[in-house]
C-alpha cells in the first residue's frame, strides 16, 4: 500500500474489498500471499464471485490458490 498516497483507513477498505459492491464485479483478484482472508472468502461463498489469485510463482503458492481461490494467475512456472 502506498503509505505516502493513501491513509491506513483507505488501505483497510481496499484490503477488505469494501468498495467492490458499488462496481458489481464479475470476479475478485487477490494476492495469493494474502490468502486465506475473510474478504475474498466471504465474496466467494456468499456472493458466489470467483476468486483469482495472483501471482502464483511456486508449488506452495499453487497449493494456497487451490485451497482458497478458483483460478490461479501463474508467472514463471508451468502448472
Amino acid at each position: 500500500w502506498w503509505p505516502d498516497r493513501i491513509d491506513p483507513q483507505r488501505a483497510a477498505q481496499l484490503a477488505n474489498l469494501e468498495d467492490c459492491g458499488t462496481v458489481a464485479p464479475s470476479f475478485i483478484a487477490y494476492q495469493v500471499h494474502a490468502l486465506p482472508a475473510p474478504a475474498p472468502a466471504r465474496l466467494r461463498e456468499v456472493a458466489q464471485l470467483p476468486v483469482f489469485s495472483w501471482t502464483v510463482r511456486s508449488e506452495a503458492d499453487w497449493a494456497t490458490a487451490r485451497a482458497h481461490a478458483d483460478a490461479p494467475i501463474f508467472e514463471g512456472i508451468v502448472p
